[in-house]
């Protein structure tokens, strides 16, 4: 938050280039992230306008609709706005990195959830592995506590991102752990709750003796 004050040069006249001390600049950000059509961002979107609107900040949010040219053409006119601070939750974190390098010499700060970019001011993530092996392990003990340890098992996840491919070996990690009889029988994409649903169906076709579903990708590909 930044202020400005002004003097005037005799008391009780007024100077045009004074402002009064407790003038605020009003903050704006920038966001954009993978895809509207995922939950879990439509969540982190809400979030983020519920926080700006308690602190008297803007925020304009583009949809990256999965595709990587729509968040560098975004991120490049955020900077030719000036915001104060660019929030990006990646679909190609390497594509990327052009527009950070960009930002930093316009001297904008970028924010980073989700997959690493490189070069960024933050990045709010987690251990992908150790997250998709605690999922696993959630997956392994009902295995194991109603289907004698043994099931064959689907996995739906996102090779197109290196932080869903840690995930889901993490997943089967987990579930070896504690059901190493159960077999994982199918690995489809999904990404979205209409990507998921037609990826069980092309699943269940193959392999209709499937028991157990499990993804780590958010809600997208869980409902």
């Amino acid at each position: 938050m930044f202020t400005g004050c002004g003097t005037t040069s005799n008391a009780g006249s007024k100077s045009a280039n004074s402002t009064t001390a407790n003038s605020v600049k009003k903050l704006k950000f920038g966001c954009t992230v993978q895809d509207l059509s995922n939950p879990y961002f439509v969540t982190l979107v809400d979030g983020m306008n519920q926080k700006c609107k308690e602190i008297g900040a803007s925020i304009t949010v583009v949809d990256g609709k999965s595709d990587a040219a729509t968040q560098v053409s975004a991120v490049e006119n955020f900077i030719a706005q000036k915001v104060d601070a660019i929030i990006i939750a990646p679909v190609d974190a390497k594509a990327l990195e052009p527009e950070i390098k960009m930002a930093h010499d316009a001297k904008i700060p970028v924010i980073n959830p989700c997959q690493l970019i490189n070069g960024v001011d933050a990045n709010i993530n987690l251990n992908d592995v150790q997250y998709g092996q605690m999922g696993g392990e959630i997956a392994g003990q009902w295995i194991k506590d109603h289907l004698n340890g043994k099931a064959e098992v689907a996995i739906l996840g996102f090779p197109q991102m290196q932080a869903l491919i840690d995930r889901a070996n993490g997943l089967k990690k987990g579930i070896s752990s504690l059901a190493p009889n159960a077999k994982i029988v199918a690995e489809q994409p999904a990404n979205t709750p209409e990507t998921g649903m037609k990826a069980v169906e092309t699943i269940l076709q193959a392999h209709p003796n499937v028991k157990v579903i499990a993804c780590k990708i958010g809600r997208a590909s869980c409902r």
